[in-house]
């Protein structure tokens, strides 16, 4: 699997042993990370079991994600808790209150406007986050914004 450089990972989750959880519509994989190498700046990973091109083609199609804990020294983490959303236009679409991080369909909780508004974690959806500056950028479908008014 070919994954481009994000600075959202570093060096520490590119290690051995690292699971990672692998979804797509309607399925989720978790896979143990069994090595790493860079060409031509895209980390090549690969996975404990996937031993051929062809189990790797069923790879295709799945999005990575790594969940990382708490830091145990100082008791950060890279939880998007009481980031900023706003839509692909700038306009404030309120505060991230929770992260639901579900094998399917995980979502944002907002707070915007005195209601909790739920936004699908979806590449289409959620299309940048921003750790400096504590932001999350979305696309949201027409209404979404709407709902539970």
């Amino acid at each position: 699997m070919v994954l481009e450089p994000s600075s959202e990972v570093d060096d520490q989750d590119l290690q051995s042993g690292v699971l990672f959880r692998l979804q797509s519509r309607g399925s989720s994989l978790c896979l143990e990370l069994a090595g790493v190498r860079n060409i031509r700046g895209e980390w090549v990973l690969t996975f404990a079991g996937c031993h051929s091109i062809s189990e790797a083609y069923r790879l295709v199609g799945f999005e990575l994600w790594l969940d990382r804990p708490a830091d145990a020294k100082n008791g950060e983490s890279d939880s998007l808790l009481g980031f900023d959303v706003v839509d692909t236009e700038g306009n404030a679409c309120g505060v991230v209150v929770e992260a639901h991080q579900r094998e399917i369909n995980p979502l944002l909780e907002l707070e915007f406007q005195g209601r909790r508004v739920l936004v699908p974690w979806h590449p289409e959806i959620v299309v940048h986050v921003d750790l400096i500056s504590r932001r999350v950028v979305i696309s949201p479908p027409r209404g979404l914004m709407d709902l539970n008014a």
